[in-house]
C-alpha cells in the first residue's frame, strides 16, 4: 500500500536575501542556506495569486472557456517577536526586511537607527520551505522583488512586542513548474530561543506624548507601507519587482481619560495640535528598542472604556519634521 506524504503545519523555513539587482531572483542556491534562517517566525502564510483575463462566452452553449492568466505573484505573512540583538550596536536578525523601508545606521557598541527611507530601493528574494511530517522531505517556493507591504508593531502591557509583516513578491520560477520539490534533509532551524532577555517586555517604563505621561494598555505602530508592482512584458510572470509608493505611519493607543487641565485630548484634535513621541522598551543595555515621533498629529479621538475606567482611543498621523522628511518613525536599538 502506497503511503502518501504529508506536510506539517509547524514544519516551516524561510529564507530571505537582500538582491544584488532590485527584481532579480538570486539563485535556489544562493537563497535556501541556514545563514538566510534567522528569524524564527510564526503563523506564516503563503497565498498564491494570478490575475485573470476572461474571455468571451462559447454563444452556442452559454459556457466559459478557457481564460488567460498572468501576473504570478504571492503574499507571505507571519509574525515575529520584536527582538534586539543582545548586544548594544549590533544589528538584528530582522535587518533584512527593517531596510525594506527604513535607512539602517549601525553605531559599533552603541545602537543600531532605524530611520524612514521614503526612497529605498531595496528588494528581497524570499524562499519558503514547508517540510513533510516525517523530515525527510521538503517543498520549496521562490518569490523574486520582494517588498514589505504591511509592517506593523504590536506592543500589549506585560508582553513583548510582536512585528507582523506582509510581504508582496512575483514567483521566480517557470509558471509551468512553480513548485520544486527537494529531496532529503531540509534546512535545519540555526535560532534558539535561549535568551529572553532578547524580547523586552512592554513594561516598567514611561509612555510620553507631547511631555505627558499617558497610562496606555495597548500600542500599535502602523509603518503604512504601499507597494506597487512594476509590470515587465518581458518577465515571464509579467511583474519585475514590487516598488516602495508611499509611507504613512500611524500610531494608535488607549489612554485613561484624564482631567482636560492635564491633557485635552479632543481640544488638541479640534486644533490639529502636533506633539512628540517616546516609547522605551526594556532597561538593559543591548536589550532597550526605543520609538519616538518628532511631529504626531491626532487623526481620531473617540470615548472608549478600559474594563470599569474610561478611555480614549487615539489614532494619530505621524509627520515628518524637516525639509528633508524621512524622520517621522525611528526606532533605535541599543
Amino acid at each position: 500500500m502506497a503511503t502518501t506524504q504529508t506536510w506539517h503545519k509547524q514544519r516551516a523555513n524561510m529564507a530571505i536575501l537582500t538582491e544584488a539587482t532590485p527584481g532579480t531572483w538570486m539563485t535556489s542556491a544562493s537563497v535556501f542556506v541556514a545563514a538566510n534562517c534567522k528569524i524564527p517566525f510564526r503563523n506564516l502564510k503563503v497565498k498564491i495569486q494570478n490575475k485573470e483575463i476572461e474571455r468571451f462566452l462559447d454563444r452556442a452553449s452559454l459556457l466559459s472557456i478557457d481564460s488567460l492568466f498572468y501576473g504570478e505573484q504571492a503574499e507571505i505573512s507571519f509574525d515575529v517577536d520584536a527582538y534586539t540583538s543582545g548586544t548594544a550596536g549590533t544589528d538584528t536578525s530582522l535587518a533584512v526586511l527593517r531596510k525594506s523601508d527604513s535607512t539602517v545606521t549601525v553605531n559599533a557598541g552603541t545602537s543600531v537607527v532605524d530611520s524612514l527611507n521614503s526612497s529605498s530601493m531595496v528588494t528581497t528574494s524570499i524562499g519558503v520551505e514547508f517540510i513533510s511530517e516525517d523530515g525527510t522531505t521538503s517543498q520549496r517556493f521562490g518569490f523574486k522583488g520582494c517588498r514589505v507591504s504591511k509592517k506593523q508593531l504590536e506592543l500589549t502591557v506585560g508582553a513583548q512586542g510582536v512585528w507582523h509583516f506582509s510581504i508582496k513578491g512575483v514567483i521566480a520560477y517557470e509558471s509551468s513548474a512553480p513548485v520544486v520539490q527537494v529531496a532529503g534533509t531540509p534546512i535545519s532551524s540555526i535560532t534558539r530561543d535561549t535568551l529572553n532577555g532578547n524580547i523586552p517586555q512592554f513594561k516598567g517604563l514611561a509612555f510620553t506624548v507631547g511631555g505627558v505621561q499617558r497610562l496606555i494598555s495597548k500600542v500599535t505602530l502602523d509603518w503604512g507601507v504601499e507597494v506597487e508592482e512594476q509590470t515587465d512584458p518581458l518577465d515571464p510572470t509579467t511583474i519585475a519587482r514590487f516598488v516602495l509608493a508611499g509611507i504613512k505611519p500611524t500610531l494608535s493607543i488607549d489612554p485613561y481619560l484624564t482631567p482636560a487641565a492635564t491633557v485635552n485630548d479632543f481640544s488638541k484634535f479640534f486644533a490639529g495640535t502636533a506633539e512628540t513621541l517616546s516609547i522605551p522598551i526594556g532597561s538593559t543595555a543591548g536589550q532597550i528598542i526605543t520609538i519616538t515621533a518628532p511631529r504626531m498629529q491626532r487623526k481620531t479621538a473617540d470615548h472608549g472604556e478600559r474594563n470599569s475606567f474610561r478611555s480614549v482611543d487615539l489614532t494619530y498621523r505621524l509627520n515628518g519634521s524637516t525639509d528633508a522628511g524621512d524622520d517621522a518613525l525611528v526606532v533605535t536599538y541599543t
